[in-house]
């Protein structure tokens, strides 16, 4: 450790003069410093080019499979008259519904009455399983109303008091559906009798079906019978077109973000001039300074970088060679997807993907299966044909794989942590290590050198002590 001496003896202060020797001696260390840092902000941005890149491959990811393409919903012409909902595990299928009569209640509606109360007497009331009586004894209509519907029978009763009127109405429907009334039910102006329900009858691709509630199921479809129909309606289960288009439209918008991305690190601007600051220039800067200094010593340094550039041509040559397959589509241009030219926004858009939406859609709805197709085919041919072999890959794969070969490189470069100074086998891990031993041993001789500077400094003041003694001394002999 390096003792700081004060030269009380010359005069001088050491401690400056020493601190000034030493900033030239420092510059290799600043530099290798800086190297570092330039080392560690340039690691960080390919890791988050790699993040970018893995977004667009989780993306592609999706459309590799048809399955996740083949997102099923069920579907009704007139749904205000049969609604369709899809059941687990239903498949594609379609059914003419014609509604010509709904299941009913049992119901009975009775005659106006005209006294306030009833007299002695008594009714029975069935749902066809189960009868119980009701006497009348006094009662109000409301009083048996009430009563009715404490019996348990599934028989609704009410009383219209505007008309006077007892209705009952059976909670269930269908031809099964029964209201059996006796005793002096003349009383409550009603008939004795048996009064049921109507199955509903409906047309399934042209057969009769009667049904005795308003609920189908067909092929994993339910169907709710809501209305009557005047004529047939279309019922089941399709691919969702607009689900395809949407997956196909944020894998051409992520797609374009990523060139667009790729392209401005490629052709930053470098700012040559501006170095990673030393600490000691730091303290005498704003942290806005700072910030702005900073942005231009990060400017550029992917400039024209092989792996950047290389993925972008790589993805294009992909997405422009046509597929080998028996579908309608061979080319994503058959689908209304292409490569933006100079006349689309100048250079900035070259290699950037548009989409004429209309004929997208178009393709989507005459042939979904070839669209998918399209994204999804995988290869037949044997991996020692590796261009046969590619001709007839979909296009999500072939991206797929050459994101996934492009990400490789720059982990190889970087490394696959988190930790921008980690010393590991990658490029830059080995560059930061190489760094760090050599600041290791410029410190390790910068630490010596100060030594050295303030030992003779140590020695200088105090040989001027002595001759200061030593004059003192001969003063004093003199008188």
């Amino acid at each position: 450790m390096t003792i700081k001496i004060s030269g009380m003896a010359s005069g001088m202060d050491i401690d400056k003069i020493v601190s000034d020797l030493m900033k030239a001696e420092k510059l290799p260390s600043q530099k290798l410093h800086q190297q570092k840092q330039t080392a560690i902000w340039t690691r960080d941005q390919y890791r988050e080019v790699n993040t970018m890149m893995s977004k667009l491959t989780n993306a592609v990811d999706k459309l590799r499979f048809a399955t996740n393409f083949s997102k099923l919903s069920a579907n009704s012409s007139n749904s205000s008259v049969v609604e369709a909902t899809m059941k687990t595990g239903a498949k594609e299928s379609s059914y003419s519904i014609q509604v010509n009569q709904l299941a009913t209640s049992a119901t009975v509606i009775g005659s106006e009455i005209t006294v306030p109360t009833f007299p002695t007497g008594t009714v029975t009331l069935s749902d066809g399983t189960n009868s119980k009586p009701v006497t009348l004894d006094g009662k109000t209509p409301q009083n048996v109303v009430d009563e009715i519907n404490k019996l348990g029978l599934g028989i609704r009763a009410s009383f219209d008091s505007v008309n006077n009127r007892i209705s009952l109405v059976s909670s269930t429907v269908g031809g099964k559906s029964e209201i059996t009334l006796g005793g002096n039910v003349d009383l409550l102006g009603l008939t004795a009798g048996t009064t049921n329900g109507d199955n509903a009858e409906v047309l399934v691709n042209g057969k009769t079906v009667s049904i005795a509630n308003n609920s189908l199921e067909l092929d994993g479809i339910s169907l709710k019978l809501k209305g009557i129909s005047t004529g047939p309606i279309v019922v089941g289960v399709s691919k969702e077109t607009a689900s395809v288009k949407d997956q196909i439209m944020e894998f051409v918008n992520l797609y374009n973000t990523t060139i667009d991305s790729l392209r401005e690190k490629s052709s930053e601007s470098v700012f040559r001039t501006f170095k990673p600051l030393t600490d000691e220039e730091k303290e005498s800067m704003t942290d806005k300074q700072i910030e702005l200094w900073e942005s231009k010593a990060k400017s550029g340094l992917l400039r024209n970088e092989s792996i950047l550039e290389e993925t972008m041509n790589t993805l294009r040559n992909n997405l422009s060679k046509e597929l080998k397959t028996s579908g309608v589509f061979n080319s994503l241009s058959d689908i209304g997807i292409s490569f933006k030219s100079f006349m689309d926004g100048g250079i900035k858009e070259l290699g950037k993907l548009k989409v004429d939406e209309a004929k997208l859609e178009q393709a989507i709805n005459d042939h979904p299966d070839d669209v998918i197709n399209l994204f999804t085919q995988a290869p037949t041919a044997d991996k020692s044909k590796p261009s046969e072999r590619l001709a007839q890959t979909g296009f999500a794969d072939r991206i797929y794989e050459a994101l996934k070969t492009q990400s490789s490189k720059i982990i190889k470069k970087i490394g696959s942590g988190t930790n921008s100074e980690l010393v590991d086998n990658s490029y830059y891990g080995n560059l930061i290590r190489d760094i760090n031993l050599k600041i290791k041993t410029t410190e390790d001789r910068l630490e010596k050198v100060e030594d050295r500077y303030y030992k003779r400094f140590a020695a200088m003041e105090k040989a001027i002590q002595q001759l200061n003694n030593q004059g003192s001394w001969l003063s004093q002999q003199l008188g």
